[in-house]
């Protein structure tokens, strides 16, 4: 996939953004996140004359490719730490609500399904588990 960066917006002269998430600032250094321990996304700092403002993201990603106002950003496959264009969604605050119950639906069903299978062993359980969640 080629490469596509766009200026950080309300940043434009000091931060870029590109489709596979990295961060540059001033056109060159490439910025480093860090995972929020909370929630699990990657979240970085940005600076401008000392002022620092933390933000996440797949929403600077977002903000510069799938712009929406009010809307919520969505991770396709629900891995909050791969944040490239093509796996971010923008939805509703009902469509994503509805989405999260579903996508727990499901892997509570999966589960429940895998758990049930007598050959499988605990690692072997917790293999699939992890490959379900993290794609």
């Amino acid at each position: 996939m080629q490469e596509i960066r766009k200026d950080v917006i309300g940043y434009e002269w000091y931060y870029t953004v590109s489709n596979l998430w990295r961060v540059r600032w001033h056109k060159w250094k490439i910025m480093k996140g860090k995972i929020e321990k909370v929630w699990w996304y990657f979240r970085l700092d940005l600076r401008v004359k000392n002022i620092r403002k933390t933000v996440f993201i797949h929403k600077l990603v977002s903000e510069a490719f799938l712009w929406k106002q009010l809307w919520v950003v969505d991770h396709i496959n629900n891995n909050k730490i791969d944040n490239c264009v093509s796996n971010l969604q923008v939805l509703s605050h009902k469509a994503n609500i509805t989405k999260y119950h579903q996508d727990k639906l499901m892997l509570k069903v999966l589960l429940k399904n895998l758990y049930k299978c007598k050959h499988l062993s605990i690692q072997e359980f917790i293999k699939v588990w992890i490959s379900m969640i993290f794609g």
